[in-house]
């Protein structure tokens, strides 16, 4: 799974919630964070939905220039601060970096892609494997060649890519550690969860059609192990009833509701 040395010394345990609420609004996903599991660390070894808690490695990118005016976004209805987005992702990175320990890699910003501080659309990683996808918006496809020159010097990660004619952004991709739920939406295609499938045999793949929002997680997360957060809007319900009535393991789950 580790996409390091598995003999390592270093464990480090991710809960979302851990990260200032004003960074999750300006910056509000993930960074592309590479899972590792030591042979003895307990906590992860013992259940395997553990796993997408632990980090050694987190990779980011710097806020563009452009984003106030050129990223996508849902709605216009609240401005970007460029000074504040770039000043919290700075404390975000430090977080990562010095209270969680982590190493991270940072790459630069690039006005060419106002959207490149997502990094985390551009890849899924799991288990020392790292899929680069064709994101959906045609705007969004130069991005991947910077993350994936980062993720091919990265010892002991195995790195894939999608082809044609499958589209996927990372943010209709929830791996729950058991298995992933997948958003079929404006981003994303049958071809793209068909190809996922195929790079991660060993995980059972649901497809979750996304009725409104940009991705699967413009309204349902990860928040702890098992525990998937989720907001109460109707497309989060839809969402809801299509995990609850085709997930593997749906026994082992609870939801947690945000408003």
């Amino acid at each position: 799974m580790s996409a390091h040395d598995p003999h390592t010394h270093r464990e480090h345990h991710i809960d979302p919630r851990s990260f200032p609420l004003s960074l999750q609004h300006h910056v509000p996903r993930l960074p592309l964070c590479l899972p590792h599991v030591r042979e003895h660390a307990r906590a992860c070894h013992l259940d395997r939905s553990m796993r997408m808690f632990c980090y050694d490695l987190a990779v980011v990118r710097g806020v563009a220039a452009s984003l106030p005016e050129k990223a996508l976004r849902q709605s216009d209805s609240v401005a970007v601060d460029l000074q504040i987005a770039q000043q919290q992702h700075s404390e975000y990175t430090r977080v990562l970096s010095e209270e969680l320990g982590l190493q991270v890699v940072s790459l630069p910003a690039d006005d060419l892609f106002p959207d490149c501080v997502f990094v985390e659309d551009v890849a899924v990683v799991v288990d020392g494997v790292a899929l680069i996808t064709i994101p959906g918006h045609e705007s969004r496809r130069g991005e991947t060649l910077t993350v994936k020159e980062a993720l091919d010097k990265t010892p002991g990660l195995s790195v894939a890519e999608m082809t044609e004619p499958a589209r996927m952004d990372g943010g209709d991709v929830l791996f729950t550690g058991r298995e992933f739920f997948v958003g079929l939406s404006d981003r994303t295609n049958q071809e793209g969860v068909s190809q996922l499938a195929k790079t991660f045999p060993n995980y059972s793949v649901l497809e979750v059609r996304v009725s409104e929002g940009l991705h699967l997680k413009s309204f349902m997360s990860m928040v702890g192990p098992d525990r998937i957060g989720i907001g109460t809007s109707p497309g989060a319900r839809l969402a809801r009833e299509q995990i609850q009535s085709g997930a593997k393991y749906m026994e082992k789950y609870e939801f947690v509701e945000f408003p």
